[in-house]
């Protein structure tokens, strides 16, 4: 069995695989993908629209804890991933024991591409920036896999705040466009809709946050998971975490293959720097609750 890209969602708990003909089987894990937190802000670069943020509030604001390994204990699976960092602290490589993931970054520390890695099999983002450093472009490419991604590039546009608000997903047939939505903050996304032609339909809505700091707040990913995130949604995956500032407590998405909304409950331990160290997450389906915990190591400088 291979992974497919929504295994390139390296931070979580998502999974997919693919057997080796055309079906897809979907871990259950991948469901309770919208656990966790979020990430917007990073000081390890440009986040994508060409400026830094800054992680939320927290006990102790002044530390930088670069996330350094996530202990996953799901329904039907236990997984350790590791991140590496470089000397400038630029988040290296993400790795388990099937895959690992390696980040390229230009002069200007924005990611140019990511490669994953998962049995003989290849999946790459490469990513293209307008001349004031906002990115404009990713495009995704697979090599030996039996199941990738249906969009092979992803379009962004940006308000007047300098907000990707607008992503337009391209595949072989037709493009599909979705529309991202912020709280007042303006650093968390709150809604991602799908044009529906002469409507737009909610997949995915963050109902509440906490004040604390994402766990991915240095791991300088920012909007460069904006297509992991959008492609997640097609499978009842909330991945937003990756994007935002602060810790989702509440949140609901479209369960895969469904027409209804699904909810979810996140609950945290956090260090003494004001990072999550646990977190606890419940998806609840029509017929089915699935739980997953997972554990936080940091580096703190």
């Amino acid at each position: 069995m291979k992974k497919t890209l929504l295994s390139v969602i390296i931070i979580l708990p998502l999974v997919l695989f693919s057997c080796e003909d055309d079906n897809i089987i979907l871990d259950p894990n991948a469901t309770i993908g919208t656990t966790n937190g979020n990430n917007n802000g990073n000081n390890n670069g440009n986040n994508g629209n060409g400026t830094t943020t800054t992680p939320g509030t927290g006990s102790n604001t002044s530390s930088k804890c670069y996330l350094s390994q996530i202990n996953s204990d799901g329904i039907f699976q236990t997984t350790v991933t590791k991140y590496v960092y470089n000397a400038k602290n630029l988040l290296e490589s993400i790795e388990d024991e099937d895959y690992k993931t390696v980040l390229e970054y230009d002069a200007n520390a924005r990611v140019t591409k990511m490669t994953i890695k998962a049995d003989n099999g290849t999946e790459t983002l490469t990513y293209e920036y307008d001349a004031k450093g906002v990115m404009k472009k990713a495009k995704y490419q697979s090599t030996n896999t039996n199941i990738s991604t249906p969009f092979n590039e992803f379009n962004f546009s940006t308000n007047a705040k300098g907000q990707i608000d607008k992503v337009e997903a391209v595949s072989d047939d037709f493009p599909i466009t979705y529309y991202i939505e912020y709280d007042a903050s303006g650093a968390n996304i709150t809604k991602i809709l799908l044009d529906a032609g002469n409507s737009k339909e909610t997949v995915l809505e963050n109902t509440k946050f906490d004040d604390k700091n994402n766990a991915y707040a240095y791991t300088g990913l920012s909007k460069s998971y904006l297509p992991l995130v959008i492609t997640g949604t097609m499978f009842g995956s909330n991945l937003t975490y990756t994007f935002n500032k602060n810790n989702i407590l509440s949140d609901s998405v479209l369960g895969f293959l469904s027409d209804k909304m699904e909810p979810g409950t996140f609950t945290y331990e956090y260090t003494n720097e004001g990072f999550p160290s646990k977190i606890t997450s419940v998806r609840k389906s029509s017929d089915e609750e699935l739980k997953e915990v997972q554990k936080f190591t940091y580096n703190c400088k």
